[in-house]
């Protein structure tokens, strides 16, 4: 079986079996039910970017900042002559709602510019929490 995460972690090819286990989700009286803000940017990638995915699609809260770097993370790495080098995503992944995000990013809900101000993006979401 050829699974692209496994050969940028230079794995072999291998067969695989998954029965996996269904989840039961906890108790709602459990559960956190406030506003709930994600900051992403085109820093955020590998598995904040799976994370932003997921929160995406569970429609949790909102997501704030800039389009996510749009790389899974899984990167298989290749040689050039001259002590060079390459490297190619060997993963395509998708939003819940067929949306690919490999190469695109993932779209903030408020999209806040690249500013010199690094602390920018943490003023806007607080301006945005405190409504």
């Amino acid at each position: 079986m050829y699974i692209p995460a496994y050969a940028s972690w230079n794995y072999p090819k291998q067969w695989q079996d998954n029965q996996g286990e269904v989840i039961q989700p906890v108790e709602k009286t459990k559960r956190f039910s406030g506003e709930v803000i994600v900051l992403i940017s085109e820093k955020t990638y590998s598995a904040a970017e799976d994370f932003t995915s997921a929160f995406k699609s569970a429609n949790l809260g909102i997501l704030i900042g800039r389009p996510t770097a749009g790389t899974t993370g899984n990167p298989v790495g290749f040689a050039l002559p001259g002590m060079g080098g390459f490297q190619v995503c060997a993963k395509k992944d998708y939003l819940s709602n067929g949306e690919e995000f490999v190469g695109y990013g993932i779209r903030p809900d408020v999209f806040i510019p690249y500013s010199l101000d690094e602390k920018l993006l943490v003023k806007k979401a607080l301006e945005i929490f405190k409504k």
